[in-house]
């Protein structure tokens, strides 16, 4: 199967064989691989560097490492959170700006089993969704989009197959978003001992129920890009331009790639040689 985003493929860096890639992933975790350092820096030494997003804010750029080998290295989260898991352990707000509000991963499979796994837990589903509570009228706030292909070891060689569409969500006041989509969550939840707290607007019905109480956000709506796009919400980096300047703004189309994402709007979990899907 030809992989569906020519456009990305560009992006790919590859800076080792497999066989290394091999050599130092095997049989092994990334938290395993941090009990000995010298494997430790070896992996990290080979592993990519990527752009994934500008503030709009302030115009900092974000980079990180992340391991585009294979899909062994993401771990996507239903919440947004403050480091990237295929980076360097440790909290991403120290190299970062005032107005990160959080990243949140999307792994999109393009039909193809994970059979290199034994195990994966999809919980934001393949496609992109928006989540309307980081965007309060009176508090400025932007989500970036970008994409970046990754691998799995074929004949030996990397070939891409799957994709990460990494989201990231900036604002003028962060904490104070927070601070007010957690205090409703807590009242809505009064009295329900098992009650904890959702950050996104996940996919399936309990996302749904959420979303209740926002306007213009029947489900699927948050699925959308082109209209969070048009209202100035949602920023994406070009690939057509070698330092992948933000784009964002009514005036300026979303491209081609993130108009019509397929894929499964759903939590998703891989285990014993099947997808299913999970809630």
């Amino acid at each position: 199967m030809t992989y569906p985003y020519p456009e990305l493929l560009p992006l790919l860096q590859i800076q080792c064989a497999p066989s290394e890639y091999r050599r130092l992933t095997a049989a092994t975790t990334l938290t395993r691989l941090q009990t000995n350092p010298q494997l430790y820096e070896a992996y990290w030494r080979i592993i990519p560097r990527y752009t994934y997003a500008y503030c709009p804010i302030c115009q900092i750029r974000y980079q990180a490492p992340a391991d585009t080998y294979s899909v062994t290295g993401w771990l996507p989260h239903r919440h947004l959170f403050h480091a990237l898991y295929v980076t360097q352990a440790g909290p991403l707000r120290q190299h970062s700006c005032p107005h990160l509000l959080g990243i949140q991963l999307f792994v999109n499979f393009h039909s193809n089993l994970p059979t290199e796994l034994t195990w994966f837990e999809n919980q934001s589903g393949e496609v992109p969704y928006l989540t309307p509570w980081f965007f309060p009228p009176d508090i400025p706030g932007y989500a970036i989009l970008h994409a970046l292909p990754i691998c799995r070891i074929e004949d030996e060689q990397f070939v891409p197959r799957y994709t990460v569409f990494i989201l990231t969500y900036f604002s003028q006041s962060p904490h104070i978003v927070l601070e007010r989509h957690y205090a409703a969550e807590w009242a809505r939840g009064q009295g329900d001992s098992e009650f904890y707290p959702a950050t996104v607007a996940a996919p399936g019905p309990y996302g749904y129920r959420l979303l209740r109480r926002w306007r213009d956000t029947a489900a699927g709506a948050q699925y959308n890009l082109s209209t969070w796009a048009a209202k100035g919400r949602l920023g994406w980096l070009d690939v057509t331009q070698p330092e992948l300047p933000l784009q964002m703004g009514p005036a300026v189309e979303l491209p081609a790639l993130y108009r019509s994402i397929s894929g499964a709007q759903h939590e998703q979990l891989w285990r014993r040689g099947r997808m299913e899907k999970h809630s």
